[in-house]
């Protein structure tokens, strides 16, 4: 080998340096120990020569002293820079654990590190990749990418998926169209199902997910189509006929659709990977633990969506015999309780033997998450038997957070901390919508959610807070339903006749809406006639010199926006850049009021929650503030 090289770098500057007797050594060794490899000419050793020379001078990051009092030192550091090429690429891919285009893809989006429940949750995942997957809790606070950290290893498997099924898509439309010759019944069977207790989240997760699988290399439009939502808002003619010609194989949805699909034949779970339930807390509503005898046979009588969905999957995977073994590792908590069974059984040998229950093993893996995942919800999935045995909890210690990361200004504490509170108690529902225009004008958010109860009208809402000039709009404005499923198809003719059937459905809705809104209408019109006999103008005459006041002195500004939500719509969702929250007059606990908080502040950032309110709910409020230990200062505007 030649004692002299010559390269270039930037921090070389093209000058040449000389490698001594054992740097030359340590060099031959990485240029020539090729495993299992045989060169048959000259030729061939000087292209793998030249090949692996550039490969090490371009990877390395060291700059060599051609002094040769401090070889010892070159040699030194040549060493360390053999076994740590590409270190800061490898670390990376080892803290996100996905291939390098998903990598690189959440690059893009400005994603660079996992949070910490983020990366217990890409850990988990890798270890089920070498043994038996286990089922998974998780609980940690809102806004720190839990779902967002499923969604990307759904996105990850799913693009293995796609690359080592190159004709997927040309199978799929032979066998539909076979199927459709035959007149046989489709039955969609996805790899991937979410479920999620609003159609808002689930659109969100869909969104998701098609916006990172797209930035991927080798993804067409077309493979878009194969993620699909299946919610309310979608008629269901058109949700069954889109699933039926599209046959995706990731599936967003909620519940109760998601349970009428199976019931009917049109879902099946043969094929599923990974079921994914998004705030499950919600979602199953376990009943406290001093919950009368009233209302359980109440919800025995009539059980949750969710509860027959579970029920149903578990039949189905029951069904195909994945039932647990024999042979299945027994704890001695279960062995002991065998052993008092068999002696039993011998004191009463005249009774038939009581035939054990073996729980279901399903061969997909379930992950459940929640900020407020509680042992009660998990008590009742469990005794449900709707996760499998083999589970594992996955949860943040806040007393390590700190130490754990390198971030601390986002993780040194809770989001409660990162919040300023704000507690008005007004006496009309007029100054509840006055109370938001006036703090509306002193904090001047550019972006902000407001939530009312599940109870309360959206639509009037909107209405009267736009005639006092906030740039109101409800939160579904942003998010198509009808056509998220059909939007990527390139069948213009399936295309346009999906349409069709959607602008039907559309024109017979609002034709019963226009008739319902008549009817109360008049009735609203003989109730106020009523209740404004004794004052039959003051009532008015104060709203609309209300809404002309704030129309005065308030111009509206575009660029900010109040999106309107429910209660229940709101959970889980995630809108960059939301700085304020607006509570209005929805009752509180601790469970409802962190899910609602937790829609700005997300990801360390700061932010403002406004709550708006009738006296009579100022007790609510001091005792959920009392329990979460936040300073509780009610305020009076008028």
């Amino acid at each position: 080998m030649n004692q002299i090289f010559k390269f270039t770098t930037s921090k070389l500057l093209n000058k040449p340096f000389t490698l001594n007797n054992t740097t030359q050594l340590i060099l031959s060794n990485y240029l020539y120990n090729s495993p299992s490899q045989h060169h048959n000419s000259n030729q061939c050793i000087k292209d793998k020569q030249q090949n692996n020379i550039n490969r090490f001078y371009t990877t390395t990051t060291t700059t060599f002293n051609n002094n040769n009092s401090s070889s010892d030192n070159s040699d030194t550091t040549l060493k360390n820079d053999i076994f740590s090429i590409n270190k800061q690429q490898q670390q990376q891919q080892q803290s996100f654990n996905y291939s390098k285009q998903v990598i690189q893809a959440l690059k893009e989006l400005n994603i660079t590190e996992p949070t910490p429940i983020q990366k217990k949750i890409i850990k988990a995942f890798d270890k089920s990749k070498s043994t038996t997957p286990n089922d998974i809790f998780i609980l940690d606070e809102t806004g720190t990418g839990k779902s967002y950290a499923i969604v990307c290893e759904i996105v990850d498997r799913y693009y293995q998926y796609l690359k080592s099924n190159t004709n997927q898509s040309t199978t799929t439309t032979n066998s539909a169209t076979q199927e459709e010759t035959t007149g046989a019944k489709t039955n969609v069977q996805p790899k991937y199902l979410l479920i999620s207790p609003s159609r808002e989240l689930s659109w969100q997760l869909a969104k998701w997910i098609r916006d990172l699988l797209i930035k991927l290399p080798g993804v067409k439009e077309s493979d878009l189509s194969k993620i699909q939502l299946a919610v309310g808002g979608i008629p269901t003619e058109v949700l069954k006929q889109t699933l039926e010609i599209e046959s995706p194989d990731i599936i967003i949805g909620t519940p109760k659709v998601l349970y009428e699909l199976m019931i009917t034949g049109n879902l099946g779970i043969e094929q599923l990977d990974l079921l994914f339930i998004d705030e499950a807390d919600h979602i199953f509503q376990p009943l406290k633990l001093h919950a009368i005898e009233k209302e359980k046979k109440i919800r025995k009588a009539h059980p949750l969506p969710s509860h027959l969905l579970f029920n149903e999957i578990k039949r189905q995977c029951r069904e195909n015999n994945q039932i647990e073994r024999d042979d299945d590792p027994i704890d001695a908590q279960q062995l002991l309780k065998m052993k008092l069974a068999n002696k039993h059984q011998q004191q009463q040998q005249q009774q038939p033997p009581i035939k054990k229950y073996k729980k279901t093993a399903r061969q997909f893996q379930s992950v459940f998450t929640s900020a407020t995942l509680t042992s009660v919800t998990r008590r009742l999935i469990i005794s449900g038997d709707w996760i499998n045995k083999n589970f594992d909890l996955i949860s943040i210690d806040k007393s390590n957070i700190s130490n754990s990361s390198s971030n601390s200004s986002q993780n040194s504490n809770n989001v409660l901390d990162r919040l300023e509170y704000y507690f008005i108690s007004v006496d009309s529902e007029k100054d509840i919508l006055n109370g938001v225009v006036d703090v509306w004008k002193h904090l001047k958010p550019k972006l902000a959610f407001g939530i009312i109860a599940n109870d309360a009208n959206i639509t009037n809402v909107v209405e009267q807070l736009s005639k006092r000039n906030i740039n109101t709009k409800p939160l579904v404005s942003m998010m198509d339903f009808e056509n998220f499923n059909i939007c990527h198809w390139t069948d213009s003719n399936t295309k346009d006749s999906i349409k069709s059937l959607i602008n039907q459905d559309a024109l017979d809705k609002n034709r019963l809406l226009k008739k319902d809104l008549k009817e109360k209408q008049k009735k609203r019109e003989i109730e106020t006639r009523l209740k404004n006999l004794s004052q039959p103008t003051k009532k008015q005459d104060d709203d609309e010199y209300d809404v002309q006041e704030n129309q005065r002195f308030y111009q509206k500004d575009k660029e900010s926006i109040l999106y309107i939500a429910k209660e229940d719509a709101i959970r889980g969702i995630d809108i960059a850049q939301v700085s304020h929250v607006f509570i209005l007059n929805v009752p509180v606990n601790t469970n409802n009021f962190l899910h609602m908080i937790g829609r700005t502040a997300r990801m360390g950032n700061k932010g403002n929650i406004v709550s708006i309110y009738h006296p009579a709910l100022s007790s609510k409020y001091n005792s959920t503030m009392k329990s979460l230990n936040i300073p509780f200062e009610e305020e009076s505007l008028y």
